[in-house]
């Protein structure tokens, strides 16, 4: 995966700007301070990963508009080359296209489940990511690898403090806030509650016996008074009923007198009345609208119409529409004469500047259309293209001249202040003649130091010492011998000589050792005196001689870079001066080119400066041709149209007999036409009345009917009959409704209709029995004392029972405790379903660090050995002092002890290892934002060549403002961002 474009809407300093980068995998983007580095480094992450918020854009809001803010990535994956595009409106991906492929996706291949903060930790960083390196522990790598291989994030690291808080939260040794500790312990006091009551609980139970027995006295007697209850109420409620029962017979036996023997129309006497009214008043107007037709037969009767001038109204209209009409061609005639006349002096004028080889025959043959006239038009533009491109190379040609003398002035300057190879060659053996001199004086320093301290030895009794060894070693000779002798003797004596033999030895080796390691110490002093005393006396001090070779090897270099420029403007020049000679060769051709099309289209031998004018000229006289003869065209036209008119109006007047006066012909027309209109509104009138009669006859005649069929529905033959059994009718249902009233009033007492029609069917006389109500009232009386004394013996049995009960009730108690158990096993339930998921997970995490750990440590490893040149072997991480490392001669250090490159080296090695074993579907690219500043020479070439080796699988993007660099890559790599080009065309800069 490579990024190969970046294109800035608007961001920080940049401003629809598009930077368009080589396909090289190790690119290197220089840039001096404020150029805008840090903010391309943060575009390129808002853009994978999304816009942070307004506030933390702040830095890169000044001056600019928010809702434009964003820009896209062309990235090159192996499916082909995609735009990513993001604006900050919305924060998501506008458009991802496939170049190759021609559609489009919503996500980048390699980054699906990576996020920004993953990305950060391990591809995308600066120099804010030393802090803390000495401090990581190999938990907290682990954890970290762990979460990057399995989720791309911290998420995983969350989702276990979760699991361990909640688990913590549920059950915890010792503890006693965690909900299942409180449970136990509540738990625990009700079950020595429940113990306490246990032994209260026979005496308790009889009572609860004794009361029970009692209730189910009490609900028997409850029965018994609501069965009596039921019963008086019953006599009570036909007592009620009887006075209305006496009023429903009565209206039955009236209902029966009243009763009529044929039907009655429904509403009858209503809708009588109504058809009656209607009648009599539709005969009203009747009489109304037939005087109305007498009249317009009176007025329809006074108009007199002219049918002759009616008949040719249309041939009238069509002529008085034609006059102005007329009246205009005749003013056109006199216009369109005046306008050839002009036409005609044009194509004079124009015969006079196209010159006397052109005549109007000529011209009418020349081919004007649009197709020759973008011939021209196109070879005009290649000549005048060429002439500017001539120009052009001509200034350019100059420019490149100028600038190739002053590189060359340039040259020969530096070439000036070069020292002579002799005397190069001279400062450098001095410079190696100084530096051999001073390491022979630290030599001769510290051979003094040690002399001194051999003397300083020999003077404080190291024979005494030495003795005291030698002694020491005898008396242990002896204890030894002594102790084999008493096993055996042989063994015993050789022993016990050996012992101080060895212990003579040893006094008289080392006082012979020391004395000739100062006789060695003191001739190599004496050497080294020597040697200087031989050497001449420098005039000249190290640093000065140091500084002018290294002022030459500048000036060397400035001189090699100004040659490759020389030799680079030369190729240029050499290039604009071909393509200047090719410039003026095309101009010659679109010369002979344009004479030989103006032979071919007829044209006489015209300057080439006044072909375009005399076009021109030419196409005008042809327009002012063509315009003489529409001109012409149209008076014919015109002509025609008048004798038409002309001919129109005899043929009328002269069938009417008028006068040829077209505004008194208009007059008369009108007034015929007014009398037509007022004579067709009376037919109309007359017609309409006539119809409102005919639909009035015709109501009158339905409601008629209408009437006769109600008396026909009651069988009477005339209105008074009709009108009597009308109120017959009203009297019976007016019973019909009473006897209804007294059924609901009696259906209200008695609640149901089985009980109404019980009533109804039975004598008034067995309605109600006093006798009977009597005795259930005694009864009633009974039971109520039974009850009374039921009641006092509940009250004694429950006091009783009141004095063994305890705080809570023993069947509450056993509740309780049966729902803490229930509570208790779901909190349970719950616990060991978090502990198994962390045990789970710690055990997959041990499994991770076993394969993972391992892998980084020796990637990083390598990284850091070639880093440092091969002085440092082996990266290790300690449980307690983190990061280790150690060097060729096995010495270990921690990163506190190194220094700030060395460990800057560390901590790059091991960010690449970590890239080295992610795993993704793309390689993604590593970005390195000014993270290499601290390093030397040295450290620097042994870094890139790491980044150079890195690059073959993931392309790497450093930003540094240390322009050095550009002599550690190939120029291909490195890259120049200066913000201070104002003008780019197109805004594109292309860094290639």
């Amino acid at each position: 995966m490579k990024i190969r474009e970046i294109q800035i809407q608007q961001f920080g300093q940049f401003d629809h700007k598009i930077y368009q980068f080589p396909s090289h995998p190790f690119l290197i983007i220089y840039g001096p301070n404020e150029a805008g580095k840090s903010t391309l480094f943060e575009f390129i992450k808002a853009v994978l990963f999304g816009f942070p918020s307004k506030n933390h854009l702040s830095n890169y809001l000044i001056g600019k508009d928010i809702n434009k803010l964003g820009g896209s990535l062309k990235i090159e994956t192996q499916e082909g080359i995609r735009t990513y595009t993001r604006n900050y409106k919305t924060n998501e991906f506008v458009k991802t296209y496939i170049e190759q492929i021609g559609h489009e996706l919503e996500e980048i291949p390699g980054f699906k489940g990576v996020d920004r903060t993953f990305f950060e930790s391990i591809f995308c960083f600066n120099l804010d990511g030393l802090k803390d390196l000495h401090r990581l522990k190999p938990e907290d790598l682990n954890q970290f690898l762990f979460n990057a291989g399995m989720m791309g994030s911290t998420e995983l690291s969350e989702l276990e403090q979760k699991l361990s808080k909640k688990r913590d939260e549920l059950y915890k040794r010792a503890g006693r806030k965690p909900e299942i500790n409180q449970l136990l312990i509540e738990r625990h006091h009700k079950e020595q509650q429940r113990k306490q009551l246990e032994k209260s609980r026979k005496t308790f139970i009889e009572l609860q016996d004794r009361i029970k027995t009692a209730r189910e006295n009490q609900a028997n007697l409850k029965t018994d008074k609501r069965q009596i209850y039921i019963r008086l109420e019953e006599y009570k409620l036909s007592k009620t009923v009887q006075p209305l029962l006496v009023s429903y017979h009565y209206l039955k036996n009236e209902e029966k007198i009243y009763q009529p023997k044929h039907p009655f129309p429904e509403q009858g006497i209503e809708r009588f009345e109504k058809w009656k009214t209607k009648f009599v008043a539709f005969e009203g107007e009747c009489a109304e609208i037939n005087e109305k037709i007498k009249q317009l037969n009176i007025e329809m009767n006074t108009i007199k119409i002219n049918d002759s001038l009616l008949s040719m109204e249309g041939r009238i209209v069509t002529l008085l529409k034609s006059t102005p009409k007329y009246e205009h061609a005749c003013e056109q005639i006199s216009n369109l004469n005046e306008s050839i006349t002009d036409e005609k002096q044009q194509i004079e004028e124009n015969l006079r500047i196209l010159g006397p080889d052109w005549s109007l025959d000529r011209i009418r043959q020349v081919n004007t259309n649009l197709e020759t006239k973008q011939d021209m038009k196109r070879l005009l533009h290649e000549r005048n293209r060429a002439i500017e491109d001539v120009a052009y190379y001509e200034k350019i040609v100059a420019q490149r001249s100028e600038e190739l003398q002053q590189i060359k002035h340039r040259i020969e300057q530096g070439k000036s202040q070069l020292l002579h190879s002799t005397e190069r060659e001279t400062m450098e053996k001095e410079i190696q003649r100084i530096k051999n001199d001073q390491e022979l004086l630290k030599e001769k320093e510290w051979l003094e130091q040690n002399s001194q301290i051999l003397q300083n030895d020999q003077q404080k009794g190291l024979k005494k010492k030495g003795s005291i060894k030698a002694s020491l070693g005898i008396f242990l000779s002896l204890i030894g011998g002594g102790i084999l002798f008493l096993f055996d003797h042989v063994l015993g004596m050789v022993a016990l000589v050996l012992g101080i033999i060895f212990s003579s030895f040893f006094l008289m080796k080392k006082s012979s050792n020391k004395k000739d390691e100062n006789d060695r110490i003191t001739q190599r002093i004496n050497e080294i005196i020597d040697i200087l005393n031989e050497k001449p006396e420098t005039k000249t001090s190290y640093e000065e001689l140091n500084h002018k070779l290294e002022k030459d090897r500048q000036l060397a270099m400035m001189q090699e870079m100004e040659q490759k420029q020389y030799e680079m403007v030369k190729k240029k020049y050499d290039d604009s001066l071909f393509k200047l000679n090719q410039a003026m060769n095309t101009v010659d051709k679109a010369d002979h080119a344009f004479k030989e099309w103006l032979k071919n289209q007829g044209f006489p031998s015209i300057p080439l400066s006044l072909i375009d004018e005399s076009f021109q000229v030419i196409q005008e006289t042809q327009k002012a041709l063509n315009r003489i003869s529409y001109l012409k065209m149209k008076i014919d036209q015109r002509m025609q149209e008048k004798k038409a008119y002309e001919d129109t109006k005899d043929e009328v007047f002269n069938s009417l007999e008028l006068h040829p006066d077209t505004e008194q012909l208009e007059q008369k027309l009108k007034v015929e036409k007014e009398k037509k209109d007022r004579l067709n509104n009376y037919q109309q009138q007359y017609h309409l009345f006539m119809q409102q009669q005919k639909s009035l006859k015709e109501k009158m005649l339905t409601y008629q009917k209408e009437c006769q069929y109600l008396l026909e529905l009651a069988c009477v033959e005339d209105e008074e009959n009709f009108r009597l059994e009308a109120k017959r009718h009203d009297k019976y249902r007016e019973l019909q409704k009473k006897i209804s009233e007294r059924y609901e009033q009696i259906l209200n007492i008695v609640g149901s209709k089985e009980k109404v029609e019980r009533y109804i069917s039975e004598p008034i006389e067995n309605i109600y029995d006093a006798k009977k109500e009597q005795d259930e009232l005694t009864s009633l009386e009974e039971i109520e004392r039974e009850e009374e004394r039921l009641n006092r013996q509940l009250i004694d049995d429950q006091s009783a029972a009141l004095s063994l009960e305890q705080d809570e009730r023993y069947d509450d108690v056993t509740y309780e405790i049966a729902r803490l158990d229930a509570n208790l096993q779901e909190k349970a339930r719950k616990w060991a379903i978090y502990h198994l998921a962390l045990t789970s997970l710690d055990k997959v995490k041990e499994d991770y660090r076993k394969t993972k750990l391992p892998k980084v440590l020796r990637a990083a490893e390598k990284y850091f050995n070639k880093m440092t040149n091969r002085t440092y072997e082996a990266v290790l991480l300690h449980t307690e002092r983190g990061f280790i490392v150690r060097d060729s001669k096995g010495n270990d250090y921690e990163v506190s002890q190194l220094s700030r490159g060395t460990s800057e080296q560390l901590y790059l090695s091991i960010r690449l290892a970590l890239a080295s074993i992610v795993e993704t579907k793309e390689a993604l690219p590593i970005i390195i934002d000014d993270s290499l500043v601290n390093f030397d020479q040295d450290r620097r070439s042994q870094v890139l060549s790491v980044l150079t080796e890195v690059s073959k699988k993931h392309q790497v993007i450093l930003f540094t403002c240390h322009k050095e660099w550009r002599h550690e890559v190939s120029e291909s790599s490195f890259i120049t961002l200066d913000l201070s080009q104002k003008k780019i065309e197109d805004h594109v800069i292309k860094m290639m």
